[in-house]
Formats: C-alpha cells, structure tokens, sequence
C-alpha cells in the first residue's frame, strides 16, 4: 500500500532523512524506530505530506501523493500523536466526530460511529460531553484514538502514540490495541523510541540512525541477525527480552525433554509469563534450559 523511494529531507543543506526506501504491504504494521533525531518522525509526517520532500516519491496504491490533493489526502489517513492533540475546546464526542464531519458522513452515521469506538475502546463509561481536560491521560489516549479511526481510514500513522502514559497504562493499552479487530486489517506505520514497543506491535522493523536505514526486517530477523556494528549495540541492553519474544515454544521444543502443555505458536516471553504467574517455577527454569541449548545451536550452525 506505501512505497517511500529514495526519499530526503534537507534542512539548510543538511539530510535528516537521507535516501530512504522501503515498502509497507496492505495490512501490514511498520515500525520505524530509532533514536532521537535519527528522522523517524520526519518520515512519518512526510507520509501524509504534513512536511514536503526535498526529493524522492511517495506511493500510496501507486499514486504520487505530490499529485493527490493535501487535504483529501490527511482525511483519508488517521493520525495518532504522542500529546495525543484532542482540541481542548471540544467535546469528548465532538473530538471524535471532526473528519467525519468533513467528510459529511450523515449524523445519524457519525453517531453510531461515536457509539461503536467507545465501546471498542472500553470508553463507555466516559461522559461524551465532557472535555479532554476532565480525563485520565489513558482516557485521553484512547479518544485520540478514536478520532483516528473514526472515518474508518486505511492507513493509519501513529508518533509515539502511547509514550507519554505511565508505563502500566501503557502496557494495557498496548495490549488492547494489538487485540483490535478495527486496527487489525489496516496499513500502519508506528514511529517509536521504544524497542519492546517495536518487537510487540510491529510486522517489519526499520531501524534509523541519523536519516539513514540500519537495517529492515521482521523483529526475529533484527533480533539474531543483525546486519552492523550499531544494530547489534542498539538492540544489546535488550538483547535477552527480544530473543524469547521472538522464539515460539515450538522452536525449543526438541530440546526439551518434558511435554510443553502450551500453544506451541506462542512466545517463550509469554510462555515463561504464564508458568511463573500460574507458579510453575520448575517448568518455567525447564523451558529456559531449553531454550539456551536453541540457542548454542542457531549460534553453532551460523559459525
């Protein structure tokens, strides 16, 4: 559905993205992720043209975004922000309803519209016509939420969406929002610092450093086969986490001398999460066992 080509965007002659290309398939959840100033949220705002290219092309179904009219464009793709940016001087439903609006939806359809998000985003209980103010910074960030699915768009673009939240609000919010059969289906593209973040919510990782692409794949190819030297230190701090998200119960079940009663598709993060909450330490030590013997193997088999 995206193709980015060979795009740059100077400031005063200097590159802050620098000759990127890459493609997102329909349905499919990007993550660009890297450090601050290493252009990721310049890419993403380029994408629904908030910011103009110095070069290179935008395709969305094949089409140049240049040519597209601007504001077509940005109603057709929703916008999610890290500040979450709800008009303050607006309702809670008027929030909501704002490109439906624009897009002339028919009351009655914007209405049920309203009724459908906040109850798939357990905002039932919240008082529509209260005011972004009186919410909680979880309440807030599912009615931004709201407003950027609320047109139904195809795309979705999302800045740091869950990082000013606390990090237990935002670990339940991010477990919602993986579950969403709304969100499910559509093309996103997920800017975040965050590398957990990244490795649960993402199809394809794009690691950025300094306007450039470090490397691109699925989260278990940057996991344990990392192309470069910064790759490798970037990933390191979490190096221990992201190789049991990305190896299934599946994976170490030949090392395991014991049956493994879980869903053999499962991560071995939420595998050893379950036994230990369940207080199967023994199982749970077991299943780490194995999966250090997976692990010498795959490290054998590369050399």
């Amino acid at each position: 559905m995206i193709d980015v080509l060979n795009l740059t965007k100077e400031y005063n002659g200097r590159p802050v993205v620098d000759r990127i290309s890459f493609h997102v398939p329909e349905g499919k959840t990007f993550v660009l992720l890297g450090t601050s100033g290493s252009g990721k949220t310049t890419t993403l705002k380029m994408l629904n043209g908030l910011i103009q290219p110095t070069s290179g092309k935008i395709l969305i179904n094949d089409k140049d975004i240049s040519n597209v009219n601007q504001e077509s464009l940005r109603k057709n793709i929703g916008y999610v922000i890290q500040s979450i940016g709800l008009f303050p001087h607006m309702t809670v439903k008027e929030n909501i309803s704002v490109v439906p609006k624009l897009l002339k939806w028919h009351p009655d359809a914007i209405k049920e519209r309203v009724r459908f998000l906040l109850k798939l985003l357990n905002l039932e209980t919240v008082d529509t016509e209260s005011y972004p103010a009186q919410l909680s910074g979880g309440q807030q960030q599912r009615v931004g939420l709201a407003r950027a699915l609320a047109a139904d768009p195809p795309i979705v673009l999302m800045d740091e969406p869950f990082g000013a939240l606390d990090p237990i609000t935002r670990t339940d919010i991010r477990n919602e929002f993986k579950k969403l059969e709304e969100i499910i289906n559509k093309t996103i593209v997920l800017v975040t610092h965050d590398v957990t973040e990244a490795w649960e919510l993402g199809d394809t990782i794009c690691l950025m450093d300094d306007g450039k692409i470090m490397q691109k794949g699925s989260p278990k190819e940057l996991t344990w086969k990392a192309e470069n030297a910064f790759v490798s230190d970037f990933l390191r701090p979490h190096q221990w986490q992201l190789e049991i998200m990305t190896v299934a119960v599946k994976d170490v079940a030949p090392f395991s001398d014991k049956e493994i009663s879980l869903d053999p598709d499962t991560s071995l993060f939420n595998a050893i999460h379950t036994l230990e909450s369940e207080g199967k330490k023994t199982l749970s030590l077991h299943l780490h066992q194995a999966f250090l013997d997976y692990k010498t193997s795959f490290i054998k088999r590369e050399l």
